[in-house]
């Protein structure tokens, strides 16, 4: 079983309120993680009793994605009082490290260790940088 449930907690539309997909975690004795894009949405996951707020669609919600992790999300949310877990364009130690010093409580690694298709392009643009 599952002791922690993610669920979206964007302002974007859905079908079923946050609150009460919130009330039905809760419901069950599981901890509540909402993926968020904005210190708005977190704050709001938060208020509305969230126990973990991710990074997790930070970029994902607009039309250009960064390149680099969101450290100033990871810090406005952890400074507001919010258990953050970073997610999100995390592709090395040094980033994992820095979303720590920025108040993360845990960091989540993804694809940088799960894809080796990105791996293998991360290093291919680097070298090709390197030589042109």
């Amino acid at each position: 079983g599952a002791d922690i449930i993610a669920i979206d907690g964007t302002d974007r539309p859905r079908p079923v309120p946050v609150e009460t997909l919130l009330a039905r975690i809760h419901h069950h004795g599981l901890l509540a993680m909402t993926d968020c894009s904005t210190p708005e949405d977190g704050l709001a996951c938060q208020k509305l009793g969230a126990e973990i707020i991710g990074t997790t669609l930070s970029g994902y919600t607009t039309p250009e994605t960064p390149e680099e992790p969101d450290l100033a999300l990871v810090k406005t949310l952890s400074d507001a009082g919010c258990r953050v877990i970073a997610e999100g364009r995390y592709n090395t130690p040094a980033q994992a490290e820095d979303a720590m010093r920025h108040g993360a409580w845990a960091v989540t690694v993804g694809s940088a260790i799960t894809r080796l298709e990105h791996i293998c392009q991360w290093y291919n643009t680097a070298m090709k940088k390197a030589v042109l």
